[in-house]
């Protein structure tokens, strides 16, 4: 399965709402990957000093949408994607992206087709995260 665990905040720039979306991401080009049998708060995130606020949304039956409890978890910890070598495939970064998204998470504006995480489009992860609530 894949564990994505994302920080999401919305703000308004002339009357248009902005969504940064943060995605914990291998190396800013995978998703993190893990055994289905594990448990994802116990055996995955807070060995790893992640903690997730609300429920656990499911993308199909691979993906576990997470969100990060910015409170309780240090998110200087981790690096940013732009504080990683261009071919790194190992270390764990926060990735941002930029949506304009409407009602029920629907994209506004297109993100880039080269925009994808092992196989998801950003635009799908993001649309996932914008309907959560």
């Amino acid at each position: 399965m894949f564990i994505v665990p994302f920080i999401h905040k919305v703000t308004t720039h002339n009357d248009i709402n902005v969504n940064v979306i943060q995605i914990l991401t291998v190396g800013g080009k995978n998703l993190w990957e893990e055994n289905n049998s594990l448990n994802i708060d116990t055996d995955i995130l807070a060995p790893n000093d992640i903690y997730r606020t609300g429920k656990i949304t499911k993308l199909g039956k691979k993906v576990q949408l997470c969100e990060v409890d910015t409170q309780k978890t240090n998110i200087n910890d981790f690096y940013k994607w732009e504080e990683i070598d261009v071919n790194d495939r190992e270390t764990f970064c926060w990735r941002t992206f930029i949506v304009l998204l409407g009602n029920n998470g629907s994209n506004w504006l297109d993100t880039s087709a080269y925009d994808v995480l092992d196989g998801y489009s950003v635009k799908e992860l993001s649309s996932a995260i914008g309907a959560r609530k």
